[in-house]
């Protein structure tokens, strides 16, 4: 399998080949407080992001994040940011339907209440001048009103490895009394607006204003490269942990899943006017499908 070699930068950075080593300078700069960190400077600085008016200004908020964070253990906080990235977790078979319900169960709202209609009807607007929130936002609205805050929970709020812990044991959850459980626990420990964010993480709809490859590509100029060719979050993080170091290899390998690179879609015009400047062409008809890539290892040795 071809390589994807980085030789314009090999003169001006160190370059390594992709696997679980790190560069020797990597160590410098693992500094930071890692897992540990509190997740409500997570919360806060995707809440800075959703509103920031540019591009720029959410560069600059996740490149602090990250700089307080440091490299340590990347990984922890990369699947709470680009969760639609994130294949290690299983599903937590939840949606905004389940959501609602469960959390009218644990806040113990009243047939008649109205922020129990908001939080079961939240597509619906109210009045000419409403719109259409996510379900998150409408969720927030409702348990700023009910939730301890940030100086009432003190020492009991999450760090980022918790908030991990505790998405793990919903995407296990067996059952929809399992998976309220987990939500529970989270009500009790996170504040409106940490618990409005990991709603956003649990549905993989984060809404930074940044894509998934824009923020790759910030983390490490080689991480989205290597992300498409390995599909596996925690890889990339490991491999991309000093952002001075160059990956030379870069290779789809067997038993890895992979992104592949997909064409745009275009017309027999757009097609004729580009290929007719060549002289006489041949054009057939692609039939559209899904393609099907199997890995395959006899167990025991013998033929491939």
């Amino acid at each position: 399998m071809a390589s994807l070699a980085k030789n314009a930068h090999t003169a001006e950075r160190p370059s390594r080949s992709a696997g679980p080593s790190q560069g020797p300078s990597s160590l410098g700069r693992n500094e930071g407080r890692g897992a540990s960190m509190p997740f409500y400077l997570v919360a806060n600085t995707f809440e800075r992001m959703f509103n920031a008016s540019n591009r720029a200004a959410r560069v600059q908020l996740l490149s602090a994040l990250w700089r307080q964070y440091g490299r340590k253990d990347l990984f922890a906080l990369m699947r709470l940011t680009t969760p639609q990235l994130d294949t290690e977790r299983p599903v937590y078979m939840i949606k905004e339907k389940a959501l609602s319900r469960m959390y009218v169960s644990i806040l113990g709202l009243p047939e008649e209440s109205g922020d129990r209609k908001l939080l079961l009807n939240w597509k619906r607007g109210s009045g000419s001048a409403a719109t259409i929130n996510s379900f998150p936002d409408k969720a927030y609205d409702v348990l700023a009103k009910r939730c301890a805050t940030a100086e009432e929970l003190k020492g009991a709020r999450f760090s980022v490895a918790e908030v991990n812990e505790q998405l793990d044991a919903l995407a296990h959850a067996q059952n929809d009394n399992a998976k309220q459980a987990v939500l529970h626990t989270i009500h009790t420990r996170a504040t409106a607006v940490e618990q409005k964010w990991i709603m956003r993480v649990i549905l993989k709809d984060m809404a930074l204003g940044l894509k998934e490859d824009s923020i790759l590509k910030l983390l490490h100029p080689d991480a989205k490269e290597l992300f498409n060719s390995v599909c596996d979050l925690r890889a990339a993080c490991d491999q991309c942990a000093d952002p001075s170091f160059r990956i030379d290899d870069i290779s789809i390998k067997p038993f890895c899943a992979f992104k592949p690179k997909c064409t745009h879609r275009t017309d027999w015009d757009q097609v004729h006017r580009t290929q007719s400047r060549k002289g006489a062409y041949v054009a057939e008809n692609k039939l559209d499908g899904e393609r099907v890539l199997l890995h395959f290892a006899r167990n025991g040795g013998g033929g491939g």
